[in-house]
């Protein structure tokens, strides 16, 4: 059998971001909470499911929803920025919620980090 040689490379970890549920939206706060032992699970808001409407524990029956509640983001997960993103509000309207939250979370990872993203804006008019 042949050796493998396998060249290591450096990696550095320069910079940090994410949106944890329960708010855990920086180093120190997910870092508590995990000390904590602390769950980020929850009961449904009212603001995203009529939990009383569709709750069965029975699995089998149909139009029911088993869950009791799930991990869930705070805030207004509609809200964008898209004039910073140089995003027209047509364009925004059709973007995934889950997607924005990345644009933003990664924009705050390069800044946590020390990128001067400044360096490479570009005119795109």
């Amino acid at each position: 059998m042949a050796e493998s040689s396998t060249k290591m490379e450096s990696l550095a970890i320069i910079g940090l971001s994410f949106k944890f549920p329960q708010g855990m939206e920086t180093a120190d706060s997910l870092w508590k909470g995990l000390a904590a032992s602390r769950s980020a699970w929850s009961s449904f808001p009212e603001s995203r499911l009529n939990f009383d409407g569709v709750y069965d524990p029975d699995t089998g029956r149909l139009n029911s929803f088993p869950p009791k509640g799930a991990h869930f983001l705070n805030g207004d997960l509609g809200a964008f920025d898209a004039p910073f993103f140089t995003i027209g509000p047509n364009e925004a309207a059709e973007i995934d919620p889950q997607s924005r939250i990345l644009l933003e979370v990664t924009y705050r990872a390069l800044e946590n980090g020390m990128f001067q993203c400044q360096l490479y804006e570009t005119d795109q008019h």
